[in-house]
Formats: structure tokens, C-alpha cells, sequence
């Protein structure tokens, strides 16, 4: 489009910026766009900002359509723009970071002959307390020993405390509502055993999904971890076989010590052995308001008034 309205000009692009370059007697006074400071300066004495027209004289001669002028601009700033190139990266970025999923999710494992090896660990003010999660499945024992934060040995076969996954499948959903924003989860540790046949009912065998705000789906978290505690991206963890009393505790947290997910609006849990769960706690914090992404329309809105705005001043 250049070339076509200044023939007698040779256009380039350099740094990002466009560059006019004398080439003939009929350069217009040697006009030339791009400096290193991104300023119009005619005859290298009288800068102007970017984007401006050749002095009045040239201007006449060879001036762009209104239209022309502001789609060039646009194309320069649209295409060939680094630092508009970084922008958008720099929105997608923060956007994807508001609800997100950490692709490093860890699960370790460890095991105990001693049935109360991990009662101290339990927490009383994790995510999960006091909530009532809705439940598919015919839990036995007592349902909200999973979540009430509340130890009681199984030393005795108690019913209440803990919490029996048979028959499983159970699944357990937990609505975290207590932040508008969601939650940054930072760990999730399930403490499982009992008295006999620690093979079966110490052992831990679930998946964890997440959804966030804004969307009622629910998104599998894919783990990692040593071969017998995950597989498929699934907590699989048989620490026992022999039969005997015993306790397990699976703890999942993100690689680098970081963010399991964020944005999170609830969680939940897929049992799928006959396990006797102690405790499962969920650590994490209300999640920091997303920042707006400015749509497409929003950019070109903006490049479209900032070229009016140079060619009015232009003019006067």
C-alpha cells in the first residue's frame, strides 16, 4: 500500500518500526519514518510522533486516505508489533493463570504398621470442614468422618470417625463456595486404615477432579508420582499384603511447592476400593480476581481511535 502511494520511497522495517528511505529527487524533503526513538523527523531537525505525515508540502502531494492511513497503522501495529506481540502473550498468560491446572501435580505415599501413625496429622481447619459434599454411592460407617476433622481410632471397628468405601464405587463432591474467586489449592492429603486386612482397607484408590469458576464441569487432575502410588494419573496405592492392622497416607501438592489448580469452585472424589478413610483434607486460599482479557473488537477499538487522534492533530 506504501509502495503504491510513495513511488518514489523505499519502505522497510526495522526494530519494528517502519522506515521511509530517500531514494530519488521526489522523496518528499527527505521525510523518513523510524528512528531508534520511533519519532518523524524531517530533514533529521523537526520530530514529530510516530505515524504523523510528511510536512505540509509533501502532504498534499501524496497524503493517504483517511481509511488507508488508519488500516497501515494498523497493520503495523497488528503484524509486525513486538510489543504488541507481547501484550497479547502477556494477557493470555494472566487469563490462563486465573483457572488453571497444574501440569506437575505430585502424589508421594508412606505406610504404617501402627494404626494412629498419622492422627496428629489431621486438620481441623482445612477447605472440607464443615461442608456437606453430596455423595453417590453407599457409604458405610459414618459419612462425614472423611471431612470433619475429627480422629478416631479404629482400633475398636468404631462405625463413627471413619468412613467405609463399600460398596464402591463412592463418589464424593464438595462445593467450595466460600470464595467468589475460587480457591488456589495447595494440597490434599487422605489418611486411610484399620484394624485388619490392612490390605484392602488401608490401601487408597481414587481420582480427584476440580471445576472452576464459571463452569459446572469437572476436570480429572492428572497425577504424577512413584509407580505404586499413581498410575493413569490416579491415586493407586497398595501399601500392604499382608492382612494386620496398618494406615496409609497419600499427600499431593505441586512439584515446586506452588499451586495444585486455581480458581477452583469444588472438588471431588472417585473411591474405587473398599478403603476406610480417616481424614481427607484440602488446603488452599480464595483465589486473586482474574484480570480482564481485552477482546480483538477492544484492540482494534483503541488503534482505531489512536490514528484518528494523530491525524486530527496532524491537521491542526
Amino acid at each position: 500500500m506504501l509502495a503504491e502511494e510513495y513511488p518514489d520511497a523505499a519502505v522497510g522495517f526495522g526494530g519494528g518500526f517502519l522506515q521511509q528511505v530517500d531514494v530519488g529527487p521526489h522523496s518528499c524533503d527527505h521525510g523518513m519514518i523510524g528512528p531508534a526513538s520511533s519519532l518523524l523527523k524531517y530533514n533529521n531537525t523537526r520530530p514529530a510522533p510516530f505515524g504523523l505525515a510528511p510536512p505540509s508540502a509533501c502532504r498534499r502531494k501524496s497524503k493517504l486516505p483517511l481509511y488507508k492511513t488508519i488500516v497501515t497503522i494498523l497493520n503495523q501495529l497488528l503484524v509486525k508489533s513486538h510489543f504488541l506481540n507481547f501484550v497479547a502473550f502477556s494477557t493470555f498468560v494472566l487469563s490462563t493463570l486465573a483457572t488453571s491446572v497444574d501440569a506437575a501435580i505430585v502424589a508421594v505415599g508412606t505406610s504404617n504398621a501402627n494404626l494412629d501413625a498419622y492422627s496428629s496429622e489431621i486438620l481441623t481447619n482445612d477447605l472440607l470442614t464443615g461442608l456437606s459434599p453430596a455423595v453417590t454411592g453407599n457409604m458405610q460407617f459414618d459419612t462425614d468422618g472423611v471431612y470433619d476433622g475429627v480422629y478416631v481410632s479404629a482400633s475398636s471397628a468404631p462405625t463413627g470417625g471413619n468412613s467405609y468405601m463399600n460398596p464402591y464405587p463412592i463418589v464424593m463432591t464438595f462445593d467450595l463456595t466460600g470464595s467468589v474467586t475460587g480457591y488456589d489449592l495447595t494440597s490434599i492429603t487422605s489418611i486411610a486404615g484399620w484394624n485388619a486386612n490392612r490390605n484392602i482397607h488401608a490401601s487408597q484408590n481414587y481420582t480427584v477432579s476440580v471445576s472452576f469458576i464459571g463452569d459446572s464441569a469437572y476436570i480429572p487432575l492428572t497425577l504424577t508420582g512413584a509407580f505404586d502410588v499413581v498410575s493413569g494419573g490416579s491415586i493407586v496405592y497398595y501399601p500392604f499384603t499382608s492382612a494386620g492392622s496398618g494406615a496409609s497416607k497419600v499427600t499431593i501438592t505441586e512439584n515446586s511447592g506452588g499451586v495444585i489448580a486455581s480458581g477452583v469452585d469444588g472438588i471431588r472424589f472417585n473411591f474405587m476400593v473398599d478403603s476406610v478413610f480417616q481424614e481427607i483434607d484440602v488446603l488452599g486460599v480464595a483465589s486473586a480476581a482474574a484480570i480482564p482479557e481485552p477482546s480483538a473488537a477492544a484492540l482494534l477499538l483503541g488503534f482505531g481511535a489512536t490514528a484518528l487522534v494523530i491525524m486530527r492533530r496532524h491537521r491542526l
